[in-house]
Protein backbone atom coordinates (compact mmCIF):
# COMPACT_ATOMS: atom_id res chain seq x y z
CA UNK A 1 0.00 0.00 0.00
CA UNK A 2 1.09 3.52 -0.66
CA UNK A 3 1.78 6.05 2.06
CA UNK A 4 -1.31 7.78 3.35
CA UNK A 5 -1.37 11.53 3.18
CA UNK A 6 -3.86 13.74 5.00
CA UNK A 7 -6.48 15.50 2.97
CA UNK A 8 -7.02 19.23 3.32
CA UNK A 9 -10.79 18.93 3.41
CA UNK A 10 -13.70 16.59 2.75
CA UNK A 11 -17.07 17.60 1.34
CA UNK A 12 -20.14 15.40 1.68
CA UNK A 13 -23.09 15.97 -0.62
CA UNK A 14 -26.18 14.07 0.45
CA UNK A 15 -27.71 12.46 -2.63
CA UNK A 16 -30.30 10.31 -0.82
CA UNK A 17 -31.27 10.14 2.83
CA UNK A 18 -34.32 9.66 5.01
CA UNK A 19 -35.13 13.33 5.46
CA UNK A 20 -35.95 16.49 3.64
CA UNK A 21 -36.45 19.66 5.67
CA UNK A 22 -35.75 23.02 4.12
CA UNK A 23 -37.36 25.13 6.81
CA UNK A 24 -35.45 24.23 9.99
CA UNK A 25 -32.32 26.02 11.12
CA UNK A 26 -29.01 24.30 10.58
CA UNK A 27 -25.42 24.84 11.73
CA UNK A 28 -23.41 27.20 9.53
CA UNK A 29 -21.39 24.32 8.06
CA UNK A 30 -24.53 22.55 6.78
CA UNK A 31 -25.94 23.50 3.38
CA UNK A 32 -29.71 23.59 3.27
CA UNK A 33 -31.50 21.97 0.32
CA UNK A 34 -32.99 25.10 -1.27
CA UNK A 35 -29.72 27.08 -1.59
CA UNK A 36 -28.05 23.99 -3.09
CA UNK A 37 -30.93 23.63 -5.55
CA UNK A 38 -30.72 27.32 -6.50
CA UNK A 39 -26.98 26.92 -7.23
CA UNK A 40 -27.89 23.93 -9.42
CA UNK A 41 -30.34 26.06 -11.43
CA UNK A 42 -33.69 26.14 -9.60
CA UNK A 43 -35.45 29.40 -10.52
CA UNK A 44 -38.91 28.72 -9.07
CA UNK A 45 -39.79 26.81 -5.92
CA UNK A 46 -42.12 23.89 -6.43
CA UNK A 47 -42.37 20.27 -5.38
CA UNK A 48 -40.81 19.27 -8.71
CA UNK A 49 -37.62 21.08 -7.71
CA UNK A 50 -37.19 19.47 -4.31
CA UNK A 51 -35.29 16.31 -3.63
CA UNK A 52 -36.92 13.00 -2.82
CA UNK A 53 -36.40 11.70 0.72
CA UNK A 54 -36.22 7.92 0.83
CA UNK A 55 -35.23 5.30 3.40
CA UNK A 56 -31.52 4.74 2.85
CA UNK A 57 -28.31 6.60 2.16
CA UNK A 58 -26.14 7.83 -0.70
CA UNK A 59 -23.32 10.37 -0.38
CA UNK A 60 -21.03 11.99 -2.92
CA UNK A 61 -17.72 12.45 -1.06
CA UNK A 62 -15.02 14.80 -2.36
CA UNK A 63 -11.51 14.78 -0.94
CA UNK A 64 -9.26 17.81 -1.52
CA UNK A 65 -5.47 17.63 -1.31
CA UNK A 66 -3.49 20.61 -2.55
CA UNK A 67 -4.78 21.44 -6.03
CA UNK A 68 -6.30 17.98 -6.56
CA UNK A 69 -9.76 16.73 -5.74
CA UNK A 70 -11.20 13.25 -6.04
CA UNK A 71 -14.74 12.00 -5.78
CA UNK A 72 -16.29 8.77 -4.50
CA UNK A 73 -19.89 7.63 -4.35
CA UNK A 74 -20.49 6.15 -0.89
CA UNK A 75 -23.59 3.95 -1.06
CA UNK A 76 -26.29 4.38 -3.68
CA UNK A 77 -29.59 4.69 -1.86
CA UNK A 78 -32.59 2.37 -1.98
CA UNK A 79 -34.02 2.85 -5.47
CA UNK A 80 -32.83 3.87 -8.89
CA UNK A 81 -35.25 6.77 -9.36
CA UNK A 82 -34.04 8.55 -6.20
CA UNK A 83 -30.42 8.61 -7.41
CA UNK A 84 -31.37 9.99 -10.80
CA UNK A 85 -34.10 12.35 -9.51
CA UNK A 86 -32.00 13.89 -6.73
CA UNK A 87 -28.77 13.86 -8.72
CA UNK A 88 -30.29 15.89 -11.55
CA UNK A 89 -31.82 18.41 -9.14
CA UNK A 90 -28.62 18.83 -7.12
CA UNK A 91 -26.37 19.10 -10.17
CA UNK A 92 -24.25 16.07 -9.23
CA UNK A 93 -21.34 15.66 -11.64
CA UNK A 94 -21.54 11.89 -12.05
CA UNK A 95 -18.59 12.01 -14.46
CA UNK A 96 -16.31 13.11 -11.61
CA UNK A 97 -17.01 9.97 -9.57
CA UNK A 98 -13.88 7.83 -9.65
CA UNK A 99 -14.97 4.92 -7.46
CA UNK A 100 -17.96 3.52 -5.58
CA UNK A 101 -17.88 2.08 -2.06
CA UNK A 102 -20.78 0.17 -0.50
CA UNK A 103 -20.88 0.19 3.28
CA UNK A 104 -22.94 -3.01 3.49
CA UNK A 105 -25.26 -5.19 1.46
CA UNK A 106 -28.72 -3.92 2.28
CA UNK A 107 -31.17 -2.73 -0.38
CA UNK A 108 -31.44 0.74 1.18
CA UNK A 109 -27.75 1.37 0.43
CA UNK A 110 -27.40 -0.62 -2.81
CA UNK A 111 -30.77 -0.55 -4.62
CA UNK A 112 -29.84 2.56 -6.59
CA UNK A 113 -26.43 1.24 -7.62
CA UNK A 114 -27.36 0.09 -11.15
CA UNK A 115 -28.71 3.56 -12.00
CA UNK A 116 -25.75 5.29 -10.34
CA UNK A 117 -23.35 3.23 -12.48
CA UNK A 118 -25.35 4.06 -15.62
CA UNK A 119 -25.23 7.78 -14.80
CA UNK A 120 -21.50 7.60 -14.06
CA UNK A 121 -20.84 5.73 -17.33
CA UNK A 122 -22.90 8.17 -19.42
CA UNK A 123 -21.05 11.11 -17.88
CA UNK A 124 -17.51 9.69 -18.03
CA UNK A 125 -17.55 8.20 -21.54
CA UNK A 126 -18.20 4.62 -20.35
CA UNK A 127 -14.94 4.42 -18.41
CA UNK A 128 -15.13 1.47 -15.94
CA UNK A 129 -15.39 2.46 -12.26
CA UNK A 130 -14.03 0.40 -9.35
CA UNK A 131 -16.77 -0.69 -6.96
CA UNK A 132 -15.56 -1.85 -3.52
CA UNK A 133 -17.69 -4.58 -1.93
CA UNK A 134 -17.41 -6.88 1.07
CA UNK A 135 -17.97 -10.57 0.19
CA UNK A 136 -20.48 -10.95 3.04
CA UNK A 137 -22.86 -8.43 1.50
CA UNK A 138 -24.24 -10.95 -0.97
CA UNK A 139 -25.94 -13.18 1.61
CA UNK A 140 -29.72 -13.32 1.45
CA UNK A 141 -31.21 -11.40 4.39
CA UNK A 142 -34.71 -11.28 5.87
CA UNK A 143 -36.66 -9.23 8.37
CA UNK A 144 -38.21 -11.27 11.21
CA UNK A 145 -41.93 -10.66 11.51
CA UNK A 146 -44.19 -11.17 14.53
CA UNK A 147 -45.13 -14.82 14.72
CA UNK A 148 -41.77 -16.03 13.40
CA UNK A 149 -42.26 -15.52 9.65
CA UNK A 150 -39.50 -13.89 7.61
CA UNK A 151 -39.89 -11.12 5.04
CA UNK A 152 -37.10 -11.52 2.45
CA UNK A 153 -35.02 -8.42 1.82
CA UNK A 154 -34.28 -7.51 -1.79
CA UNK A 155 -30.88 -8.84 -2.81
CA UNK A 156 -28.26 -6.39 -3.96
CA UNK A 157 -26.86 -6.52 -7.50
CA UNK A 158 -24.29 -9.28 -8.07
CA UNK A 159 -20.73 -8.55 -9.21
CA UNK A 160 -21.71 -9.78 -12.70
CA UNK A 161 -24.69 -7.41 -12.80
CA UNK A 162 -22.46 -4.54 -11.65
CA UNK A 163 -19.87 -5.39 -14.31
CA UNK A 164 -22.60 -5.20 -16.95
CA UNK A 165 -23.37 -1.66 -15.71
CA UNK A 166 -19.75 -0.51 -16.02
CA UNK A 167 -18.30 -1.35 -12.61
CA UNK A 168 -15.07 -3.17 -11.85
CA UNK A 169 -16.12 -5.07 -8.71
CA UNK A 170 -13.46 -5.41 -6.04
CA UNK A 171 -14.87 -7.99 -3.62
CA UNK A 172 -12.60 -8.34 -0.60
CA UNK A 173 -12.36 -8.26 3.18
CA UNK A 174 -8.88 -6.76 3.03
CA UNK A 175 -8.07 -3.06 3.42
CA UNK A 176 -7.70 -1.41 0.04
CA UNK A 177 -5.56 1.30 -1.40
CA UNK A 178 -6.95 1.66 -4.87
CA UNK A 179 -4.64 1.52 -7.83
CA UNK A 180 -6.86 4.19 -9.33
CA UNK A 181 -4.79 7.36 -9.43
CA UNK A 182 -7.28 9.27 -7.30
CA UNK A 183 -6.60 7.19 -4.19
CA UNK A 184 -2.92 6.40 -4.50
CA UNK A 185 -1.90 9.30 -2.28
CA UNK A 186 -5.15 10.89 -1.14
CA UNK A 187 -7.00 8.38 0.97
CA UNK A 188 -7.23 4.80 2.08
CA UNK A 189 -10.37 3.20 3.28
CA UNK A 190 -11.52 -0.09 4.67
CA UNK A 191 -14.25 -1.99 2.82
Amino acid sequence: MSTMEPVDRLEFQVLVDNVTDSLSTAPSNVTLEWPALMRAGMRQLSGKCQCCANHGLSLVVRAFHGTQSHTVLFDAGPVEFAVEYNGSRLGVDFGSIEAVVLSHGHWDHAGGLPMALELIGKANGSRPVPCYLHPGMFRQCALPLPGGALLPIREIPTPDELTAKGAVPVVTKDPQSSSVKCFSSVAKFRV
